[in-house]
Order: C-alpha cells, then sequence, then structure tokens
C-alpha cells in the first residue's frame, strides 16, 4: 500500500515541477540568446554607471518572467528577434538579420513537399548498371587471385 501526501502538497510538488521545467526552458532560451553573436541591443547608461549592457537581454528576461510552461513551450526566439531587429535595430543588424533568414530558407534538406507522393509510387524493377568503377574493382580482385595462384 502506496501512502500519498495530501492533495495541496501534491499539488505544491507538481508546480515546482512544472517551475523548475519552466526555468530550465528559460535557460535554454536565453543561452541560446547569447550565442547569437551579434545580436544584441544596446547597453543602457546613466550618467556615472552602466544599468545593463545588453537592452534586448533584459527586455527577453521580462517577456519570459511570469510566462506559464506552455507559453513557454510556445515562445519562438526567431520571432521575438526578428520583431526586435525591426523596430530597434541597427541597418547593418536588419541587413544581417535578413541574410541569415534567406541562407535558412535557401537550405534544400532534400525532403519532397508532400511525403504522400513517396507512399504511392509503385515499385519499379531497376536494371543493374555496372560503371567503370566495377570493372576496376574485379580487375583488382583477379590481379590479387592470379599473384596468391602464383605464389602458391
Amino acid at each position: 500500500m502506496m501512502l500519498l501526501p495530501p492533495p495541496m502538497v501534491r499539488s505544491f510538488a507538481d508546480k515546482r515541477t512544472l517551475d523548475r521545467t519552466a526555468d530550465a526552458l528559460v535557460g535554454q532560451i536565453l543561452t541560446a540568446y547569447d550565442n547569437l553573436g551579434s545580436f544584441h541591443g544596446r547597453g543602457i547608461h546613466v550618467p556615472g554607471s552602466c544599468v545593463c549592457d545588453d537592452a534586448w537581454r533584459a527586455a527577453l528576461e521580462l517577456d519570459l518572467e511570469g510566462r506559464s510552461l506552455a507559453a513557454i513551450e510556445a515562445f519562438s526566439l526567431e520571432a521575438w528577434l526578428a520583431s526586435r531587429v525591426e523596430t530597434e535595430g541597427s541597418p547593418e543588424q536588419r541587413e544581417r538579420f535578413a541574410s541569415m533568414l534567406s541562407t535558412l530558407d535557401d537550405q534544400d534538406y532534400g525532403l519532397p513537399d508532400n511525403l504522400a507522393d513517396l507512399i504511392s509510387q509503385p515499385l519499379l524493377e531497376v536494371e543493374v548498371y555496372r560503371g567503370m568503377s566495377d570493372d576496376f574493382a574485379s580487375l583488382a580482385l583477379e590481379e590479387d587471385d592470379e599473384e596468391e595462384d602464383e605464389s602458391c
């Protein structure tokens, strides 16, 4: 017989688990942002001190703070960064972001647009093609056999 904690304690434990999962996802999103390279905001300075080095990272932390786990799982760093670069980015950052997106869009991953097209194709018999590399491989094997015969 297994004893379970009262429902209030069990729900508190579940909430802590969700909070830890959400915190881990937020950490991954912030790490991904930190690894972006040239896509960072300007620092905020007041006379005599620096309030923060990267205003975009601070805004990202504020945007992620207090979100539910489902909202964090649905969060898109690419969309968030696109809006930041468009509204607050320098012309150089806008150009780099557009070129980065175009190189990602131009990638051909070799998959067809509709995978159902592959499934419905009938099997076809294909004739065996023998290339020159096959001829050289068979000649090399024959020469090895002849050398073995001579050495015996």
